[in-house]
């Protein structure tokens, strides 16, 4: 309680020596910093009592606070439902805001009703600040708001049980307010504005999401595939047949009703010898970029199958789709023009980046065209397995 009465107290020292007027009389900032202080004293004395967080004051909505209310007053009357709608407008993360006014004859009259205010002791408003103002017939006014601000979105918090986040879109580079909720599936993260995804999350069999390139952890193919092949192509051949051979098809629990559908680490699908169609897809690109092979997942639907994985490969100005699910492979992949009506990848991923579509979403022929696929660049972020996971994962299968 006392650091909430200091951090009011150190914010009003920063307007002292100011004055504002509204009206014939002014209200020194030494007052006002003094009300932020007691009002935020008494909401959390409130607060305390029904076991609530503590509440604090916000600087920079106190200073827009400060700024801005002049022009929501008219003949000393605040108009509460302008500023609600210029409030997100100036603060893109900020929800869950409310606002009143309280008017009285004495200063003291309107400490004595800040008990009244109910958003300000409520669990989702953990920020608050207070502007007084001369009213009309004399009186003095109070400007209350309550908000919460929701934190940029970051995996860390969303693998802690953070929901509510706050982004900007790396298509049109808007800011806007966003949930997700841990489902144990892959999740598309998409902008309100212009509707384009620009993210792909994925749950592991622990329930902890990252994004999809982090899967391709950098493990390369059992020693000797591949290596004494006359040519790219038979090498190609060798490592596709060899990941096919070690991943018998299991479908994820719970997957058959989409309930449930997480993804195996390249080793941990080698190690089970078992998995669905995007932890083959995922050991496959691994073991093929580890070979230099310019290799992505794609995530999409295919005819008959719904949603699926598999993996396209560009060699000599030719492409390939491998697929991974089948019981041996074929003695030529085909190529996606050939193919075209039964795949529609919706996503791409290598190590380095994501491709969102930029064009057409049917009949994809080129899986690597510059104008058909943006790639967008996430920092890869450092794989954490559970502790309590650690041992199940040593073990032989």
């Amino acid at each position: 309680m006392a650091s909430a009465i200091a951090l009011a107290l150190t914010f009003g020292m920063f307007f002292l020596g100011s004055r504002v007027q509204f009206g014939k009389e002014s209200i020194s900032e030494e007052t006002q910093s003094q009300f932020i202080a007691e009002v935020v004293l008494k909401l959390n004395q409130i607060r305390a009592a029904q076991g609530v967080a503590d509440a604090a004051a916000d600087p920079e909505i106190q200073a827009w606070l400060e700024s801005e209310l002049p022009t929501f007053t008219e003949e000393g009357v605040v108009r509460i439902e302008p500023l609600l709608e210029a409030l997100p407008e100036a603060f893109q993360n900020v929800t869950n805001a409310a606002a009143r006014t309280i008017t009285a004859k004495r200063l003291e009259d309107l400490q004595t009703q800040i008990e009244f205010w109910a958003d300000g002791y409520l669990p989702d408003t953990r920020l608050v600040a207070t502007r007084l103002y001369r009213a009309d017939r004399g009186r003095i006014g109070c400007a209350l708001v309550a908000a919460k601000r929701v934190p940029k979105f970051d995996l860390a918090r969303l693998n802690d049980g953070a929901t509510e986040f706050y982004n900007e879109c790396k298509h049109c580079g808007e800011p806007h307010l966003g949930s997700l909720s841990k489902v144990h599936l892959a999740l598309a993260v998409s902008c309100p504005h212009c509707g384009e995804a620009y993210d792909l999350l994925a749950a592991d069999m622990f329930g902890r999401y990252h994004r999809a390139h982090d899967y391709l952890e950098g493990m390369s193919p059992p020693p000797g595939v591949g290596s004494g092949a006359e040519s790219r192509f038979d090498e190609m051949m060798a490592i596709w047949k060899k990941a096919v051979e070690s991943c018998r098809y299991a479908v994820d629990l719970g997957g058959s009703n989409g309930e449930k559908d997480t993804w195996q680490r390249p080793s941990e699908t080698y190690s089970f010898r078992n998995g669905d169609c995007e932890d083959s897809s995922l050991m496959l690109a691994d073991w093929l970029i580890a070979r230099g092979f310019d290799a992505r997942v794609a995530i999409g639907q295919a005819l008959a199958q719904g949603g699926h994985a598999w993996v396209v490969v560009r060699l000599h100005d030719k492409q390939y789709l491998l697929e991974t699910t089948m019981n041996e492979v074929p003695q030529m992949p085909p190529e996606p023009v050939v193919a075209k009506g039964r795949y529609q990848p919706q996503f791409l991923f290598d190590r380095r980046n994501l491709y969102f579509p930029s064009g057409p979403r049917r009949d994809v022929i080129d899986y690597f065209s510059p104008s058909g696929w943006k790639p967008l660049t996430y920092e890869r972020q450092a794989w954490e397995v559970p502790s309590y996971a650690r041992g199940f994962l040593d073990e032989e299968f």
